[in-house]
């Protein structure tokens, strides 16, 4: 993420939405885009599985975004895959949704 986009996040988190998710299954791979002062950005993962324990694996870069939110939400990763999971198996979260907005009032919280 550039320096630009940091700088609006950091300002006012409020404004980061979350516009899609989407299950490449043929790729084994999740797309999310994020909405920030009017740009689009994109990050990837993996939704796994195993003996009933669900995660999702996000990749390098969604890792570091998503380690600047925990200044304003601690618990973001884990509620990250659990938004993924809800949408994975077919369920309305939202989309789009302002993320904060939506992990503070939503079930997922």
């Amino acid at each position: 993420m550039d320096e630009i986009k940091m700088h609006a996040l950091l300002s006012n988190p409020n404004a980061l939405v979350l516009s899609s998710i989407e299950n490449f299954l043929a790729e084994n791979e999740i797309r999310y885009c994020f909405y920030l002062g009017g740009s689009e950005i994109f990050f990837t993962g993996c939704a796994k599985e195993s003996a009933g324990i669900r995660s999702v694996a996000f990749s390098e870069e969604m890792d570091k975004f998503l380690l600047t939110l925990c200044v304003y939400d601690p618990s973001i990763v884990k509620k990250m895959v659990r938004l993924t999971w809800e949408h994975l198996e077919g369920n309305d979260v939202g989309l789009p949704v302002s993320l904060f907005q939506h992990l503070v009032t939503n079930k997922l919280a």
